[in-house]
């Protein structure tokens, strides 16, 4: 065979490879990114951090009628290699009139967590070891954020967060 007819055979054998249709190859499959470090959240409810956690409106607190509103000031997300997790958010409880807004700060504290994380593809899992039937549930986004919804106890309503990873 000439040095030309290698050549086309060469070019032949290229395409079969590549696929007749064509098309260029299929890109790479994305693996998983790694969850370990330090999360912060950056949104709670679809709005701002701080923000709105639970409004009780109307609600009883020292025999007064009131609406109660819980904000949460920060929350950061611990996520360890070997599968423990730690979780803590800082919350105001601010309180006004009922049907208004919240004018007198009454009380602020942390709310703290721990147990084991799992992950199934993009969907994610957190089980308390602190607060009986506790779970946080999720996804890691192709965006690099973690999609998450959790409350503060078990029968708490589940709440959207949006955690973006720290720089530490």
């Amino acid at each position: 065979m000439s040095g030309r007819g290698w050549f086309v055979t060469v070019v032949l054998i290229g395409i079969v490879a590549a696929g007749c249709d064509g098309e260029a190859p299929a890109e790479p499959v994305p693996q998983p990114q790694p969850l370990e470090g330090s999360w912060e959240a950056t949104s709670v409810r679809d709005g701002d951090v701080p923000g709105v956690l639970y409004v009780f409106d109307p609600t009883s607190v020292d025999g007064r009628e009131v609406s109660a509103h819980f904000i949460v000031d920060s929350s950061r997300l611990v996520i360890e290699r070997a599968g423990r997790y730690e979780h803590r958010v800082w919350v105001t409880q601010w309180l006004g009139d009922v049907g208004g807004p919240p004018v007198e700060r009454t009380l602020r504290f942390f709310h703290g967590d721990f147990g084991e994380w799992s992950r199934d593809g993009a969907a994610l899992r957190f089980e308390s070891h602190w607060l009986m039937n506790h779970r946080m549930t999720g996804s890691f986004g192709t965006d690099g954020v973690l999609h998450m919804q959790h409350g503060f106890s078990h029968g708490d309503p589940p709440v959207a967060f949006r955690y973006g990873r720290c720089i530490d």
